[in-house]
């Protein structure tokens, strides 16, 4: 039977096909992106206001595994768990609380093409009065989570040797051709380097990962990516990134 998408109910197949038609880059790592710096000779100055949140509490989590390979992160095996769903509701609420603009066509949501994602996305979306399908809701591959290589499908348990190896090095690669930390902060970059050329004055939310938006944090902020993994984000965290000091706020901490 075909899949079927309403209001109450998120099929994920139904939401990503179209969605995925929108992608801003290849899913594969390319060579060229692989040997981009970490972070540019330059500090760049943001002219738009830029948003971090990392996706709900998935079925992946709940199962304690590292699912980090795009094909499998499509899945909806590893989607959103129910308390994910409502971590997402929340953190919707709270961009719609905490965004001042109300002008949803200066509002830009970039998410991560896996599943748990685009699902957080999608609800987050709906309080700021945006469609997955407004051309203001993009598919960023950018934004994928960090392959972990053989861990894949592995313990989470995992992560911990390879945080440990990142503070010594940013260019270690996990196993079976994984990303450094200096690969995901190029394409960190990189994408963000074409929503500055895109937009100013507007307001962007970067819906990912984990690791992705640790990485992210520490590139956007000019810190050391050895040290990115200080700033990581729990499920369905929001942070705001304070464009005088390039530093990010707690949603609670906003005045």
């Amino acid at each position: 039977m075909a899949a079927t998408f309403c209001a109450t109910h998120l099929c994920l197949p139904c939401i990503q096909r179209p969605l995925l038609r929108k992608r801003l880059a290849p899913v594969c790592l390319s060579s060229r992106e692989a040997s981009l710096p970490s972070k540019p000779k330059q500090a760049v100055s943001l002219t738009n206001e830029f948003w971090l949140l990392r996706h709900g509490r998935s079925k992946a989590n709940e199962l304690g595994i590292i699912v980090s390979l795009p094909e499998n992160g499509l899945k909806e095996d590893y989607a959103l768990a129910q308390e994910g769903k409502l971590q997402a509701e929340e953190a919707g609420k709270k961009l719609a609380a905490a965004i001042k603009k109300k002008d949803k066509s200066q509002i830009y949501i970039y998410c991560s093409p896996f599943s748990r994602t685009v699902e957080t996305a999608v609800i987050a979306a709906r309080h700021l009065g945006i469609s997955e399908h407004d051309a203001n809701f993009q598919i960023a591959d950018e934004l994928r989570e960090r392959f972990f290589g053989s861990f894949e499908l592995q313990s989470h348990e995992n992560y911990v040797p390879v945080w440990t190896q990142d503070q010594a090095s940013s260019d270690y690669q996990p196993p079976g051709d994984g990303e450094s930390v200096a690969q995901v902060a190029a394409r960190i970059w990189k994408l963000c380097d074409r929503i500055e050329q895109e937009h100013s004055g507007c307001t962007v939310i970067l819906v990912s990962h984990g690791d992705t938006l640790s990485i992210a944090w520490a590139a956007l902020t000019d810190q050391s990516l050895l040290d990115n993994r200080k700033h990581g984000l729990v499920t369905g965290e929001v942070r705001l990134l304070d464009a005088k000091t390039h530093a990010f706020r707690e949603v609670n901490d906003l005045s």
